[in-house]
């Protein structure tokens, strides 16, 4: 046998233990105990499982368990609006703590998705029903308004005999300023409020099924972007002259401008904005829908879509819900990633909320869905987070990522490699940003929920600590019954 087939021989042997070697890799592999699918994040299964209880524990910890005299009221969680730069009317840089429904019903709704993942988390019901308990203040005729009907924070503008809607603490100097504040119902909230309420029967908080109502999930019907006498200055930047039929943002009647003077009467409208003569100044006294114009946002068309989930998934789908689907997949379709909702400023805002209506049943979401999943996998950052523009909280990773883990969760594939890679990174992104109170509690720094809109939505925030740790909380809580299934 000369030197080359020496050389053949120990390169077949080579082989043959090659092949064996991957084998033996691979089936042990497939008895690798449920740690492992951690390994490459440094955390076990039960490192996972204190985090999530610990940061259980934080939300219970934050709720506030009494009222104190007008500043915050039992049920809620702390929760504040910061002007990040000074703005004309609204001041300069400040934080104020604000109780708003639309912050206690999303921790509300977060919480009650993660006991309904998992039975073990049952210690929370009592936390959801003082929330619960709580955002009734803030419903009238089964809609719910963004603030509290509490007394004119200028009396000398309306008197001491009526309630205005207005924020807790924020400070609100000219008279025209405090009359805008007195928003209408909007559709945002009332949804938000109307899936609390189905979680709460879902979860055996009270008795009466909400979805046997009639009037359940029907009141956005009345308010389309159908057959409207106005048109919102900044739907006309973003979409043109155009009307989609979707769902609007506010619960109440707009004024009429001429069809044909759309542009010019909005223009004029808010040149003179500070003057009674224009459709965009509010009137003392009465509930104000902002610059007198409706809205069409995408992502409270999903927050719709998903309160009426129900319905839909009985085959009453309707033209509005159709129009819809058009719309939010438009935006998604054209890239709209940081403008497709108007009071939600960060990037990854419409995938989550997109994710929530996908999973309730709205497969007619399937398109936006699957462009949503592709710029999810080609965006994500080389340390697993994900990041919006630096103008808002400097790209605020945390609440972004959290926004991009709950929509592959919720959506997404797990047993396609690509997307469980970018999971993975993610969550362990999140773990390794986690934070601990006094008393060992994990919780996480809160990121930009929504903001003010329009011409504000990059300055005014709302945000809360115990909103972005209840939604992480959400998250490690799916993640985990995936690793164990």
């Amino acid at each position: 046998m000369n030197w080359q087939e020496r050389l053949r021989v120990k390169n077949c042997l080579f082989d043959n233990l090659a092949a064996k070697f991957r084998l033996i890799v691979l089936c042990c592999a497939c008895f690798l105990p449920k740690d492992d699918l951690m390994c490459q994040m440094k955390f076990t299964s039960s490192d996972l499982d204190s985090i999530i209880n610990r940061s259980s524990a934080y939300i219970i910890d934050q709720q506030f368990k009494v009222d104190s005299g007008g500043s915050n009221y039992k049920g809620e969680w702390p929760s504040y609006m910061q002007m990040m730069r000074p703005f004309l009317l609204l001041g300069s840089c400040q934080s104020y703590y604000d109780s708003n429904a639309f912050t206690t019903l999303a921790i509300h709704n977060s919480l009650a998705e993660s006991v309904s993942s998992d039975s073990s988390l049952i210690f929370l019901k009592p936390a959801l029903s003082s929330a619960f308990e709580c955002v009734q203040a803030f419903e009238s005729s089964g809609q719910y308004n963004f603030w509290r009907l509490l007394k004119p924070n200028r009396i000398d503008l309306l008197g001491d005999s009526i309630s205005v809607r207005r924020p807790t603490n924020f400070k609100l100097g000219s008279g025209f300023i405090n009359n805008a504040a007195n928003v209408v119902n909007d559709a945002d909230d009332t949804s938000a409020g109307e899936l609390a309420e189905y979680y709460q029967f879902k979860l055996g908080l009270i008795e009466n099924n909400p979805v046997t109502r009639d009037s359940y999930n029907q009141v956005y019907l009345r308010y389309t972007d159908k057959g409207r006498c106005n048109l919102h200055w900044y739907n006309f930047l973003k979409d043109g002259k155009k009307h989609f039929g979707a769902y609007m943002t506010w619960l109440g009647e707009e004024r009429c401008i001429p069809k044909g003077f759309y542009l010019l009467r909005t223009i004029a409208d808010n040149f003179i904005f500070l003057l009674p003569k224009s459709r965009s100044y509010p009137i003392p006294g009465k509930p104000y829908m902002p610059y007198g114009a409706n809205d069409l946002d995408a992502i409270v068309n999903c927050n719709v879509l998903l309160a009426r989930a129900n319905t839909i998934a009985e085959g009453n789908m309707c033209g509005s819900d159709s129009c819809a689907v058009n719309y939010i997949t438009r935006k998604v379709r054209r890239k709209r990633w940081s403008t497709a909702g108007i009071y939600y400023p960060n990037r990854y805002a419409i995938h989550y909320f997109l994710s929530r209506a996908y999973k309730a049943g709205l497969k007619d979401l399937e398109e936006a869905k699957e462009l949503c999943i592709r710029h999810l996998l080609e965006s994500q950052n080389s340390d697993g987070s994900y990041t919006g523009r630096r103008r808002v909280k400097r790209g605020d990773p945390i609440q972004n990522t959290t926004y991009a883990v709950l929509a592959l969760l919720n959506m997404g594939d797990s047993n396609a490699a690509d997307q469980r890679q970018a999971l993975d990174r993610a969550i362990t992104f999140l773990l390794e940003n986690a934070k601990k109170d006094s008393s060992g509690n994990f919780f996480w720094d809160a990121g930009v929920y929504f903001s003010g809109g329009t011409v504000i939505r990059n300055n005014l925030f709302f945000s809360s600590e115990s909103l972005t740790t209840a939604l992480i909380l959400e998250a490690l809580v799916k993640y985990r019954k995936l690793a164990h299934t």
